[in-house]
C-alpha cells in the first residue's frame, strides 16, 4: 500500500504534506498507520488521475491487508487491476468477473531451469558431482513438488 502512494505522489507531487505528516506521527511510536489512513491518502491522491494502473503480484503471498487493499481498489472507479496469484480459493470471491489466465510451467520447463541453476552453482555442482544421484534426485522431487509453478 505504501508504495503504491509513493508512486503516486511522485508522479503528482500533490498530498505530499498529508503523506509527511502521517509519516512523522507514526516514527515517533515506530508503528505504521492503519489501513484506512492509507485509504483515505489513496483516495486523495487518485482523484489527480483520469486513469490508474495498478498491479499486485502475488496476492496470494499477501496477508489479509493484502485482501483489504484488494477490496479498496476495486471501488475505485478510475483504476485497472492486474492481480498475479496462484489460485487460492480465498481470493476468487474477491475477483468477480474477471478475467483469469491460468499460467503454468511445463515439467520440461522447470528442468530446464533447475539444471541452469544447479551448474550455476559451485556448491551444488560439487555435491552432486560426487553424487550424480543425488542430481536426478533434486530435479525429480521439485519438478515432482512445483506441480507447474
Amino acid at each position: 500500500m505504501a508504495n503504491i502512494l509513493r508512486q503516486l505522489i511522485l508522479q503528482r507531487s500533490v498530498h505530499i504534506n498529508k503523506l509527511i505528516d502521517l509519516y512523522q506521527k507514526h516514527e515517533k511510536d515506530r508503528t505504521r498507520p492503519p489501513l484506512d489512513k492509507y485509504f483515505e491518502l489513496l483516495r486523495s491522491a487518485l482523484d489527480n488521475f483520469s486513469k490508474v494502473i495498478v498491479i499486485i503480484d502475488a496476492l496470494d503471498e499477501c496477508t489479509d491487508a493484502g485482501i483489504a487493499l484488494l477490496k479498496e481498489i476495486r471501488k475505485q472507479p478510475k483504476v485497472c487491476l492486474l492481480v498475479t496469484s496462484r489460485d487460492i480459493p480465498i481470493i476468487e470471491p474477491e475477483l468477480p468477473g474477471a478475467y483469469r489466465l491460468v499460467i503454468r510451467a511445463s515439467d520440461e520447463d522447470i528442468k530446464k531451469y533447475l539444471k541452469e541453476r544447479i551448474s550455476s552453482s559451485s556448491d551444488l555442482m560439487a555435491h552432486t558431482e560426487k553424487d550424480p544421484k543425488l542430481y536426478d534426485n533434486i530435479i525429480t522431487t521439485i519438478v515432482d513438488k512445483a506441480q507447474g509453478m
